[in-house]
């Protein structure tokens, strides 16, 4: 695919200013992207950890259902089911 590029670009040579006015663009999204990459990191981290919070508690709620003598649940979890219509 890079081969039919270059033939492409070879048969139609962009105008210098074109070529400089082009790259400009290019790094100007460059530095768009970089800063939202930044700016969505500790979110990321965010989501990350509240999601491990979520999976130790679901895992906690599981090991209390499955320990003989100790099935009382939190209040508000709800073990998921699937309901076969049976």
């Amino acid at each position: 695919m890079l081969k039919e590029i270059h033939q492409i670009e070879k048969s139609f040579p962009l105008p210098k200013e074109k070529g400089a006015e082009l790259k400009q663009e290019v790094e100007e999204l460059a530095g768009v992207c970089d800063l939202l990459k930044d700016e969505l990191e500790p979110l990321e981290r965010q989501v990350r950890e509240a999601a491990k919070g979520l999976e130790a508690k679901e895992a906690e709620e599981l090991n209390q259902l499955s320990t003989p003598g100790k099935n009382k649940v939190s209040p508000g979890f709800l073990p998921m089911t699937t309901n076969n219509g049976t």
